[in-house]
């Protein structure tokens, strides 16, 4: 059995089945945190987003937000940022809007910024924030010139969606990866999430664990999506949840049943209490 003392926990795909975090999981958490084990979310979200559903479950966690760009602690405060600077996130708009892409979401600190239809860009705010649809007239640019202006301090994350042009899609990607200063996963079929070079849920955790004073090999990471494998060739075991690709499932240590059935639950048993 593993000596666990940090638990790093992806949310969409992973935690949060069906829009909320099953009940099980919820106890699972609470259980290792009694036990004096430290828990991390770490997601691809900014913080309002992530918690949408922490809150409601009661729970009260550290987080790896933005793939590693922001670290914050479970009052909220900032632990630590990573920026892409403003040349290369405005690069990126152009690019997309060369594409056509459906849209593109940036992430600045607590603020996102969309830039897309005015149809996508509700359909991913009803999904992942916390705002409203008539909210979106203050972060909704429809236009380069105003996508431009509010990138002029940089981001965190930025992420790029077409489920239309999937090929198109993966070019720009390539694209992207050429790029020195730019750090590029997924963390699903339909879109590229940027950050700044040398950026991931790995050195994100790698600095939590810095932070706590925790070694990296008494640590259990979950996750179901490539953004997830930097956390697992970092932690010291690492599961797959039973939804996630082959290629995710092949890189970790072991699997898990799905994130519908309890399966963060399960990890967490399996390898802190070994039941």
């Amino acid at each position: 059995m593993a000596n666990i003392r940090l638990i790093a926990i992806d949310m969409d795909g992973t935690l949060v089945a069906d829009g909320k975090i099953p009940r099980e999981n919820i106890r699972a958490i609470r259980r290792a945190q009694a036990a004096g084990i430290e828990v991390v979310a770490a997601t691809g979200r900014m913080p309002g987003s992530a918690a949408r559903n922490l809150a409601p479950a009661g729970l009260a966690v550290d987080a790896i937000l933005s793939n590693g760009a922001l670290l914050m602690d479970k009052a909220g405060q900032v632990l630590q940022q990573s920026w892409l600077d403003g040349d290369a996130a405005a690069g990126i708009v152009r690019g997309w809007q060369h594409i056509k892409g459906t849209f593109c979401a940036v992430y600045i600190e607590q603020s996102m910024y969309l830039f897309a239809r005015r149809e996508a860009a509700l359909g991913f705010l009803a999904r992942y924030t916390l705002a409203s649809p008539e909210a979106a007239d203050g972060f909704l640019h429809e236009t380069l010139e105003g996508a431009l202006r509010a990138l002029e301090g940089g981001a965190h994350k930025m992420l790029i969606s077409d489920s239309g042009d999937r090929e198109g899609l993966a070019a720009f990607r390539r694209t992207l990866e050429g790029d020195g200063r730019l750090m590029v996963t997924s963390s699903w079929v339909d879109n590229i999430e940027v950050m700044p070079h040398g950026v991931s849920k790995g050195s994100g955790l790698m600095a939590m664990c810095c932070i706590k004073g925790i070694d990296a090999a008494d640590v259990l990471a979950i996750g179901d999506s490539e953004n997830d494998l930097a956390m697992f060739k970092v932690a010291g075991l690492s599961a797959a949840m039973g939804n996630a690709a082959p290629a995710v499932r092949a890189q970790a240590d072991f699997v898990a049943p799905s994130n519908d059935q309890g399966g963060v639950a399960w990890a967490i048993r399996h390898a802190v209490w070994g039941e």
